[in-house]
């Protein structure tokens, strides 16, 4: 595992291109202290005059004064070169990057575990190399993908053309110079025609193209980046202008039956034998995922002390055993009565286990620290991160370069408490998690982990182990059946059923399988900490701990004048994301299967209010249709503003979350759903009390049918949610019970008004028609 950066630079002033790439290497050095390597492609049109490359141990041997005179004589009437740097964190046979071969160059950071296989080779990015090389159609690189067992992110240079990968959970960050031209999928283009590349030069730039290892390290430079999608490449020409490849994640796992994946929960009945049946097989792959990400050298494990650590730590002691090598505990708490709780629980099972736990309280004097490392101000990211950051550091002290944690547990086998609550699509849970793992928790931990020299491994994220647990019964996730197996408890649910199956024939205790779920933040109370840290520098939000420097990821916000799409835009904002746009899609269809249709015109006024663009559009409202039409405008958005991420109001409609992230993969983008999963009551209660005010549209349920016309404030919110729990509907009519207009919002410069509105009804559906609408100033 290392760091990589790079750049196409348009020749102008070669010293300025240097000092690029002097502040890239600073800028990751931290990721590999070995060595560090740079190799410089002369190119004058598309031929190669030279590729000069250097190797040194530090930064200052390397970046000389003899050195830039070299270049600079080299680099006499060309006008294109390609700088690809690398920091080196060797842990399998010290080889110093860029490697090169003939007109070819390589830049890597991965850990392949079947490299051994793959050729004749000295290490892991030798062997990585060697196979890339040879890719001369887009099927190769598909099937590279599923041929590679491991984490990795790379960069060649080959035939005039820069191609960027990284793994398809996306362990390994790559983040890049946000310009792009054109998007293919499985080798076609069936939505979108490529653009005129006149439309997206960037004048007076000298650097065509640009990428790194951290994101942080881009901002610095001025660059505003974006991460590439795990399950997507990229060929980039000597231009800068980008051809992205997609490949949807069921495919590169070889997914045969997602249509049990995609099922909705139905708690089966399964017999003992079929249990047994797969919970062996689990096991065995997970003990095979364990193994294979052990070093030959001592290492150590994020330890919390719940069920997925003392699994992974169970089955690392008797492997470390038999390799002769030394394992270690690492654990972070805070000063409080719950967290000195589980640290003994902690203290206890590492006893047990016969190994040494090393713990350290967490800083709060690191929480500005984690908020620059991670460039994220999202609260639980920090909050996790501080507790990530502690036992890495820890882990140096110790000399420990690889560390096992458990990450990836909760994703695929229904861990968190937002599932257990909802526990409807567990299938589709699942696999939402995996697509979007690399943008919650990936990146903040290979950040923190590499910082502190230490790399992290995953084995619940194993592609054999997926492919399995993405298919298993969903009984084998959640189950209300057969707790025999685990206590005397009956009736009594548990979420990562198959774990605690595992753990209790591992031998694990039952205080052990039997322990809920508590997250990180919570467990080690990491959450009080970061959340003092904010009170003591007088600051409302983790965005005012950046300064100026912080640059959150573009979004637009799908928008139908309700609250709940406010409500979501409200909350990616505080969570550090940037708005650049707003979105309506207009159906014809009263019933629409995904968007909402009444008075969807009085967006336009909304967008006014807050300021902010709106790219309106229309739809027949055919079922298939509507996806394709708001593929369309979510593209459109990509080519006026730079569109990073799609935020949208979900709540509990796996249909339109799901949508949302299969249109958001196809087009390289996140989705990000804020309320997914918010418990209803304490939603509406949060909604109201920061001042929103909106009126009931739309009703289908006769115990609301009275709010009709209503507007609903925090001065009548008593009386809304007796009505609401009486009748057992949805407070926030999820199930469709009533729809909303909003009229004001904390961020809305004026409040809306209804002047004039028409009320219709028929049987139990009541619909406000709304005719003229003014602003008003705010008292």
């Amino acid at each position: 595992m290392c760091g990589i950066a790079g750049f196409i630079y348009r020749l102008g002033n070669i010293e300025k291109a240097l000092r690029i790439a002097e502040r890239l290497h600073r800028g990751i050095r931290h990721r590999g202290r070995e060595a560090k390597g740079i190799a410089i492609i002369i190119l004058k049109g598309k031929k190669i005059v030279d590729i000069l490359n250097a190797y040194a141990r530090n930064i200052e041997e390397l970046y000389t004064k003899e050195f830039y005179e070299i270049i600079k004589r080299k680099t006499l009437g060309a006008d294109r070169i390609v700088i690809m740097l690398h920091s080196l964190h060797s842990v399998v046979n010290h080889l110093a990057q860029p490697l090169i071969d003939k007109d070819k160059v390589f830049v890597s950071n991965c850990e392949i575990y079947n490299w051994k296989k793959l050729g004749r080779a000295r290490n892991d990015a030798e062997a990585l190399f060697r196979v890339v090389k040879k890719y001369n159609t887009h099927r190769d690189l598909h099937d590279l993908v599923g041929l590679l067992d491991g984490q990795y992110a790379l960069a060649m240079f080959k035939k005039s053309r820069l191609l960027l990968m990284r793994d398809p959970i996306g362990i390994n960050p790559l983040w890049y110079s946000p310009l792009e031209h054109r998007i293919v999928i499985h080798g076609k283009e069936p939505y979108l025609k490529a653009l005129n590349k006149k439309e997206l030069r960037r004048k007076g730039d000298n650097t065509l193209f640009i990428f790194s290892s951290e994101k942080s390290v881009l901002i610095k430079l001025g660059i505003d980046p974006r991460e590439l999608n795990p399950r997507s490449y990229l060929l980039v020409d000597m231009d800068g202008f980008i051809e992205r490849h997609y490949t949807p994640l069921s495919r590169i796992l070889g997914l045969r039956g997602l249509d049990k994946v995609f099922r909705e929960y139905l708690p089966e009945e399964l017999d003992i034998a079929t249990i047994n049946k797969h919970s062996s097989t689990l096991q065995e792959l997970l003990i095979k995922a364990v193994e294979k990400r052990i070093p030959n050298q001592d290492f150590g494990i994020l330890f919390s002390g719940g069920l997925d650590s003392a699994i992974i730590a169970l089955i690392a002691k008797r492997i470390a055993e038999r390799k002769g090598v030394k394992i270690y505990l690492f654990t972070a708490y805070t000063n409080t009565p719950r967290a000195l709780k589980e640290l003994e629980h902690a203290k206890e099972l590492a006893k047990i286990l016969g190994v040494e736990l090393i713990k350290q309280e967490v800083k709060q004097g690191d929480v500005e620290k984690i908020i620059k490392l991670i460039s994220s101000p999202n609260p639980v990211k920090i909050e996790v991160g501080l507790v990530t950051y502690t036992a890495t550091l820890l882990a140096r002290r110790k000399g420990i370069k690889v560390m096992l944690t458990g990450l990836g547990a909760d994703d695929v086998f229904i861990g968190y408490n937002r599932q257990r609550e909802y526990p409807f699509y567990l299938g589709r849970e699942s696999y939402a998690n995996l697509l979007s793992i690399y943008e919650r928790d990936l990146y903040r931990d290979n950040v923190l982990g590499f910082v502190n020299g230490v790399e992290l491994r995953h084995p619940f994220l194993d592609k054999e182990l997926l492919r399995h647990a993405l298919l298993l019964p969903q009984g084998l996730k959640v189950s209300n059946d057969i707790n025999s197996l685990l206590s005397e408890k009956r009736g009594e649910r548990y979420d990562k059923y198959v774990l605690r199956l595992i753990a209790k024939r591992l031998g694990l205790p039952s205080d052990v399988y039997l322990k809920p779920k508590i997250a990180a933040q919570y467990s080690s109370r990491s959450s009080l900490i970061a959340r003092k840290a904010l009170k003591e520098r007088k600051v409302k939000s983790y965005i005012e701990l950046f300064g100026h420097s912080f640059l959150g990821e573009r979004f637009v916000s799908l928008i139908s004048t309700g609250k709940d799409g406010w409500f979501a835009f409200e909350m990616a904002k505080k969570r550090g994301y940037r708005p650049v746009a707003l979105i309506t899609i207009h159906s014809q269809n009263p019933d629409s299967y995904f968007f909402h249709s009444p008075n969807t015109w009085i967006a336009k006024l909304q967008a006014k209010s807050v300021g902010l663009p709106l790219i309106e559009s229309s739809t027949p409202g055919e079922r298939d249709r509507e996806m394709n039409d708001l593929l369309r405008v979510i593209w459109e958005s990509m080519i006026l503003f730079g569109t990073e991420c799609i935020v949208s109001g979900a709540v509990l409609s796996s249909y339109q979350r799901d949508r949302l992230l299969g249109i958001a993969e196809i087009l390289g983008l996140k989705a990000i759903a804020p309320l997914w999963h918010t418990d209803q009551e304490r939603m509406i209660k949060d909604i109201l009390s920061r001042g929103y005010e909106f009126m009931i549209i739309k009703t289908s349920a006769e115990g609301i049918k009275n709010f009709i016309g209503t507007r609903i404030s925090k001065k009548n919110l008593q009386s809304f949610m007796e009505i609401v729990k009486k009748q057992g509907i949805s407070p926030i009519g999820e199930g469709g019970e009533y729809e909303s207009l909003l009229l004001d919002a904390p961020f809305f410069k004026k409040r809306l008004v209804i002047d004039r509105y028409e009320k219709r009804c028929k049987e139990n559906q009541c619909l406000i028609v709304v005719k003229t609408v003014f602003f008003k100033d705010k008292t």
